[in-house]
């Protein structure tokens, strides 16, 4: 099992002074990332929203290669939003600028509030994705002549992207799926599957391994499955406890981005609230990578029980730059002994 670490633009609510620079940070979490080990560090894209300030998640991947050793990768690009043409050319130029370290990942979106505010209907995104996508991949392998598409959203006569893709014909691609049939689907139809598990417990993650495996298996295809845990290496039970606070505030927070509207905010900030369906401390420990060795440990061997191709590790969750240094200075010597490398 291999691990890799997204790493998310901005925090759900400051309880701390950080002094550091929004940018400066990403940059100083993603090297010490590569210091630990992982073979790939992820790039969202997100807009108008305080928590996740990253319009371009291959602006991100281009910037964070020129300083680490690991793959990049997008997750997401959401192509509901993009010209296929345009996003076709900007994949391409990004993959020649990380040296073909380029990994796609790809998604339909996830908030409304972005749909409205781009005055696209969020029904249209499914349908928009597909289409986006399946355009992307033929001016891709149709490296011999023009291509052409015609679709409900997507439409163009005898295009030809340059540059050609550092990886041919194209970087390796990765679906965002959350259900279990889209998993299933994404999985049968070729694609490596990218799934967040939040703060769901090991059942479900058991659960999307298992529609992963279907799907490979009905498809044939050599497909990997990468899943997202929020991972903290504590120092002790009560740096462990401070940590969880910060995840809870994230989450609340991003349990309100699915039904946000402007109204509440013209700037996109939200404030973490207490929801509804939330677990309790206990039930949070048990589910999140949060906690001592041990636990860690524990939790690693299960997935890779399970079979999990890459364990992401979600470390940016609202704490500050020198806990989520330490942390991943004490899961190096972890993620080396699983992958038989070498801290760097």
């Amino acid at each position: 099992m291999e691990f890799g670490t997204p790493i998310v633009y901005g925090e759900a609510h400051k309880r701390f002074n950080e002094t550091v620079p929004l940018y400066e940070r990403i940059l100083e979490m993603s090297k010490a990332a590569d210091r630990a080990g992982v073979s790939r560090i992820w790039f969202q894209e997100h807009h108008m929203i305080a928590l996740g300030q990253s319009p371009s998640a291959l602006i991100s991947c281009v910037q964070i290669a020129q300083h680490v050793k690991a793959r990049v990768g997008a997750a997401v690009v959401v192509l509901p939003y993009h010209n296929a043409v345009q996003i076709a050319g900007e994949i391409a130029q990004a993959d020649n600028a990380t040296g073909g370290r380029l990994e796609l990942g790809v998604g339909r979106g996830a908030y409304g509030y972005e749909f409205s505010k781009f005055g696209i209907p969020f029904e249209e995104s499914r349908g928009r994705f597909i289409e986006t996508l399946d355009a992307v991949r033929e001016l891709f392998l149709n490296s011999e002549s023009e291509s052409s598409f015609h679709g409900e959203f997507v439409n163009f006569d005898d295009v030809y992207v340059w540059p050609r893709p550092a990886q041919l014909p194209h970087p390796p691609i990765w679906v965002a799926a959350q259900t279990l049939p889209a998993i299933e689907d994404a999985a049968r139809r070729g694609y490596h599957v990218l799934h967040q598990s939040f703060i769901w417990d090991d059942q479900h993650v058991q659960s999307v391994v298992d529609a992963f495996q279907s799907g490979k298996a009905q498809g044939g295809h050599d497909v990997q499955l990468a899943v997202s845990r929020y991972a903290y290496l504590a120092e002790d039970e009560a740096d462990a406890e401070a940590r969880l606070d910060d995840l809870l505030d994230n989450w609340r927070v991003h349990q309100q981005l699915h039904d946000f509207s402007h109204t509440k905010n013209p700037r996109g900030i939200i404030e973490p609230v207490v929801q509804q369906n939330e677990p309790d401390r206990d039930e949070l420990r048990e589910r999140v990578m949060i906690g001592t060795e041990d636990h860690i440990i524990a939790k690693i061997d299960g997935y890779e029980q399970m079979g999990l191709d890459i364990l992401n590790l979600g470390i940016n969750f609202g704490s500050p730059l020198d806990k989520v240094v330490g942390s991943l200075e004490r899961l190096a010597p972890i993620i080396a002994k699983r992958t038989s490398a070498v801290p760097v």
